[in-house]
């Protein structure tokens, strides 16, 4: 236990009494002892001087030192870098026959760096590591691209063309479509004069009989569309399983559409496969008058953009109620054989 400097010099007072054996030990006259004299310094973090070595008055020492400053406060760490933003999936690809691939998910961004730390701080931790981006959605099943090159219309040439949509599937019978086709025509600059409604509407006044039916339609000639892109070598071409082109790569039809009524079937098993026939009055709502909805009665079309023509083809897609068959109507313009 440390002593005061008072406590000190009694007992070196005592200890110089009892070696010199003058007289009894009595009680300590306070009054007659000296006071320590003090030579430190009280400023404040000091510490005090050092003792004096010898010499009278009798030994002195430095005075207590004042308390030592406190630590400065510890700095906050830095704040946490803030972690990369994850790389956005791959585009979704375009459907190709079979419909593209998803694109794949991007990589997790990298993490932030850490923060530095205040003085005598904690340093920061590192930022959070980026999500992975979301995966690319698979493209939807695609149509044939486009290949064919436009030509010059030839007289000859069998041409398919738009006779427009209708508010129904009421367009007249056969003579209200001849009708509407004879007015498409009329505002193109084809050199084909004459045009019949490509349709099947009754029994043997279907698709495929067009050329048994109206007998001034050459059969051996090419089949195109309005800017020369062919569809098949010949009439019977169209029917051997697949065109050339879908209507939409050939220009019969604008590209925002995708329909068209026929009222035919699709190709069969058949060797050679028989295509295009008059699907009956329950697909063709009852030969093109029927404007109502009747679940016994619907009109087939087929697809702008196939050019298939088994199961699921251009000429036979699904079945539409009657009193939904907007649907365009595909006509055909040629030069009548003498």
């Amino acid at each position: 236990m440390r002593r005061s400097s008072r406590d000190r010099l009694v007992l070196t007072l005592l200890g110089g009494v009892l070696i010199a054996g003058c007289s009894r030990l009595t009680a300590v006259d306070w009054a007659l002892i000296p006071a320590a004299s003090s030579s430190g310094t009280t400023d404040v973090g000091g510490a005090g001087a050092g003792e004096s070595s010898g010499g009278s008055p009798p030994l002195s020492e430095g005075g207590d030192g004042a308390v030592a400053g406190e630590g400065g406060v510890a700095g906050e760490g830095g704040a946490a870098g803030e972690g990369g933003v994850g790389e956005t999936g791959g585009i979704a690809g375009t459907g190709g026959t079979f419909g593209g691939r998803g694109g794949f998910g991007g990589k997790g961004g990298t993490g932030g760096a850490a923060g530095h730390g205040g003085v005598s701080g904690s340093s920061g931790s590192g930022g959070t590591t980026g999500g992975g981006g979301s995966a690319g959605t698979t493209g939807s099943a695609g149509f044939p691209p486009c290949t064919g090159t436009p030509t010059v219309v030839q007289a000859p040439d069998l041409v398919l063309f738009d006779g427009g949509p209708g508010q129904n599937g009421d367009r007249g019978g056969r003579v209200g479509l001849d009708n509407a086709c004879k007015a498409a025509l009329a505002k193109l600059t084809l050199p084909q004069t004459k045009t019949h409604a490509f349709i099947s509407a009754a029994e043997k006044d279907d698709i495929p009989s067009m050329t048994t039916k109206y007998p001034d339609i050459a059969s051996q000639v090419r089949v195109v569309g309005p800017t020369g892109i062919q569809l098949a070598a010949t009439f019977a071409g169209l029917f051997s399983g697949q065109i050339d082109q879908s209507l939409v790569c050939a220009h019969v039809v604008p590209m925002d559409v995708d329909t068209w009524l026929s009222g035919s079937s699709a190709c069969n098993s058949m060797t050679p496969p028989v295509c295009g026939v008059f699907a009956d009055k329950v697909g063709s709502c009852n030969g093109w008058t029927l404007s109502t909805d009747d679940p016994l009665v619907e009109g087939v079309y087929g697809s702008t953009r196939l050019n298939n023509s088994v199961l699921v083809s251009w000429l036979a897609w699904f079945k539409t109620s009657c009193d939904a068959a907007t649907d365009h109507v595909i006509c055909l313009a040629y030069t009548p054989t003498p």
